[in-house]
């Protein structure tokens, strides 16, 4: 649908003006031009810059404010003026913010114009606003959503946002089932490995002059009136960068968009039960632009909505790999420009960070080992393919984005030094890390950035359990999914066993992880050590090695030859779009593979992390969950970083097996670790993505017989491991070791010696 088809028309008559008296005029074309213009600062230094100029109210104030920034922008409007005054338009131009019911139908039609042009050339930061607000006298519980505004940088929808009846662009289809198989680790909600904090840490911070406390090593439980957002306004910005096709798919997979961001976000909030949720989605032309150009681009987009800053009790924002250390540069500098958006420090401030950037990247050869000097040359081929199609600016500009990988780079700098300010600044300012277990690209410590240590960041590994080999073909061949009559709409739900053979491969990730957000920084080091080992091309479906991808499309094309004649001419009932045939969940299953593998344009299957609610959620009670912490602390890096060469390389290998000998000889000495419950895999199939994991709290005894039951596990599922990818089947090789004691006592006796 063409943008010019969608935007409201409020059916006003159009204001009338004395087109003698204002000089400010010009022909269509040079207004059109000049009227594009907001001629907003270009610097691009650090976020906290000034923006009162820009929000000045009379036409004399803008101009002179102009002056004092640019001169030669106000010589140019002078030139301007004769042209005005010979041949003068229709109507008024825009030079500052204005309501869209006081616009004249000639300056609509040309913000209409000019916001077409501006999304298709792709090269401004826009976002789109809504608003779920509860229904008034209904208690089932149902939100109304207001849609939607639309503003576009350095256009003139910055200053006047432009309603619009549907979304700009399509980005979904109508009918969505949701299929969730995944697993988070170290837990799905706080409790499940936190508890509230004992008056013994609490004295110890009041005597912290006399005892010597460092401060808390991790974040404790809030109590749950502290913790409530019941009927108070919330605030959502998503944010997402633009990125070459070919980059996207070879980095991320696949990825999404913002507003889906927002909406599956606002989606878990709503059991809050709040007063309100405002949702502010962004997107940013960060492959052509540096991150400070694009956070003032935001800023000026936002403040056409500061007087909702000014009123909200919870803060939420959501980034995606190149945009989450703009997502933080914007946090930043809404919080210190407190003078137009009046956000309370106090506030709760959460950040959402999928596959963050932070770490950098690195990319990996598990076909042999290399020395240096072949390293350089590899890591110089890999990039040059990875930016094959990209422009030239698009290569400059997304290169940066290794150097946050670097300690000493202008990119990382920056980022540690806003962290820092954040977290000393905002007490209730967390950030939930989330990343994908298996990957092709970056390893799970590049992407959760775990050099930076705070109490206040949780990380997250999402696994995708089609890596377990639970993909929806293999699924169908479960006899017991034959006998499980399936509803319509279609709703189903059941526990899943992982499989022994995999079981080493996520126990020894899971303990690390939970170890290091419960503030032992020592694991940190085999943490990088081991992630490298879980990269694989087998991993992506646009980086699968030749014979893997002819193996894959030979299996696909027998399948979909069997399922055509059954499904291709079945037809269709309920909103969800499923054909009557499917009678059980086995069929349900199949058809849902046929429809995810022929692309449907009736029904898109979701299955990927941007579309897990499990995640939202977590984030969520991360966020009012868990209790401030007691004293401000600042941000540090970590002393323990280790960036491994190869898989294959000797002396990495001899890293790895002492360093998971010292791992070991401390876990086991640990007290009061959180006994969890089993770890189970979860499927679920819903139009409406309501199903949630279930939680558990966990007890917390001040012994370390929790520690030596996970030492015992550790031992006894490495036995039964059977790896699939090369990466983990050297890394089994490596820890060998583990196979020379007959017993976990004999492991045990050993470490602790």
């Amino acid at each position: 649908m063409a943008l010019n088809d969608v935007f409201q028309r409020d059916g006003m008559e159009p204001n009338n003006h004395d087109k003698n008296a204002d000089p400010q005029h010009e022909s269509k074309k040079g207004w059109f031009s000049w009227f594009t213009s907001t001629n907003e600062p270009t610097n691009s230094g650090s976020a906290d810059f000034d923006l009162n100029d820009e929000l000045d109210d009379t036409d004399d104030d803008i101009i002179s404010s102009k002056t004092q920034k640019d001169p030669g922008v106000f010589q140019n409007f002078l030139s301007w003026a004769s042209v005005w005054n010979s041949k003068q338009p229709e109507d008024p131009i825009l030079v500052k913010p204005v309501e869209y019911h006081k616009l004249t139908s000639k300056q609509i039609q040309l913000l209409e114009q000019e916001a077409l042009q501006a999304l298709s050339r792709g090269y401004e930061s826009w976002c789109w606003h809504t608003e779920y607000l509860p229904d008034i006298g209904n208690n089932s519980g149902n939100w109304s959503l207001i849609e939607g505004e639309l503003s576009i940088a350095n256009t003139g929808s910055q200053r006047c946002q432009l309603p619009m009846k549907f979304y700009p662009i399509s980005d979904r289809c109508e009918n969505v089932i949701y299929v969730n198989n995944s697993l988070l680790l170290p837990g799905y909600s706080p409790n499940e490995y936190f508890h509230p904090m004992p008056w013994t840490t609490k004295a110890a911070s009041v005597l912290k002059k006399y005892c010597n406390y460092a401060g808390e090593s991790h974040l404790y439980l809030a109590d749950e009136e502290q913790s409530s957002v019941n009927d108070k306004k919330l605030l959502v910005i998503s944010i997402t960068g633009a990125l070459p096709e070919r980059y996207e798919k070879l980095v991320l997979g696949k990825t999404c968009s913002s507003r889906n961001l927002s909406e599956q976000l606002a989606q878990s909030l709503k059991s809050e039960r709040p007063k309100s949720i405002t949702c502010i989605s962004m997107h940013c032309p960060l492959d052509k632009k540096s991150v400070d150009v694009c956070v003032q681009e935001c800023i000026n987009l936002l403040c056409n909505w500061r007087t909702t800053f000014q009123e909200i009790d919870g803060l939420f924002v959501v980034g995606v790999y190149h945009s989450v250390p703009l997502a933080i540069k914007l946090i930043e500098a809404i919080i210190k420009n407190h003078s137009i958006f009046q956000v309370d420090k106090k506030s709760a401030i959460g950040l959402l960070s999928f596959n963050s950037c932070l770490g950098g990247y690195k990319f990996w050869d598990h076909s042999a080992d290399v020395v240096l000097e072949e390293d350089a040359s590899f890591q110089s081929y890999r990039e040059r393919t990875l930016f094959q199609g990209a422009t030239r600016l698009q290569k400059e500009t997304l290169s940066k984005i290794k150097n946050y990988g670097r300690r000493d780079t202008e990119e990382s700098i920056s980022i540690e030094q806003s962290l820092d300010w954040l977290f000393h600044t905002c007490k209730n300012f967390k950030i939930t890390m989330v990343s994908s277990m298996y990957d092709n690209c970056m390893t799970i410590a590049q992407k959760l950035a775990v050099e930076y240590v705070h109490p206040s960041i949780q990380r997250h590994i999402w696994c995708d359990c089609e890596h377990l080999g639970f993909d929806h073909q293999n699924l169908t061949a479960n006899s017991a999914f034959a006998n499980i009559d399936v509803l319509n709409p279609p709703l189903f739900k059941t526990d899943l066993e992982i499989p022994k053979e995999r079981m080493f491969e996520i126990l020894i990730i899971h303990n690390l992880l939970l170890l290091i957000n419960l503030g032992y920084r020592e694991f940190i080091t085999m943490f990088q050590l081991i992630s490298p080992f879980y990269i694989s091309r087998s991993f992506n479906e646009h980086t699968f090695p030749p014979n893997l991808r002819k193996q894959v499309q030979n299996d696909q094309k027998n399948f979909i030859t069997a399922a055509e004649t059954r499904w291709k001419t079945t037809p269709l009932i309920g909103s969800a779009a499923i054909p009557e045939d499917v009678k059980s969940v086995r069929d349900l299953l199949e058809y849902l593979h046929y429809a995810k593998i022929k692309n449907l344009e009736n029904l898109e299957v979701k299955s990927s992390i941007y579309d897990d609610n499990n995640i939202y959620r977590v984030f969520i009670r991360n966020t009012l969950q868990t209790a401030p912490l007691m004293e401000k602390q600042h941000l540090i890096t970590s002393d323990h970083n280790v960036t491994p060469q190869s898989i294959f390389n000797g002396v990495n290998q001899y890293d790895l097996v002492w360093k998971l000998h010292e791992c070991l000889g401390r876990l086991v000495t640990l007290r009061n670790i959180p006994e969890q419950h089993m770890l189970k895999l979860q499927l679920s199939i819903s139009p409406d993505n309501h199903f949630l994991h279930d939680t558990r709290e966990s007890l917390f005894k001040k012994n370390n017989k929790e520690s030596l039951r996970r030492l015992d596990e550790l031992w006894s599922s490495y036995c039964n491991w059977k790896p699939q990818t090369r990466g983990l089947r050297q890394l089994q090789e490596i820890l060998s070791v583990l196979s020379l004691y007959n017993t976990a006592d004999d492991l045990r006796k050993d470490v602790t010696r």
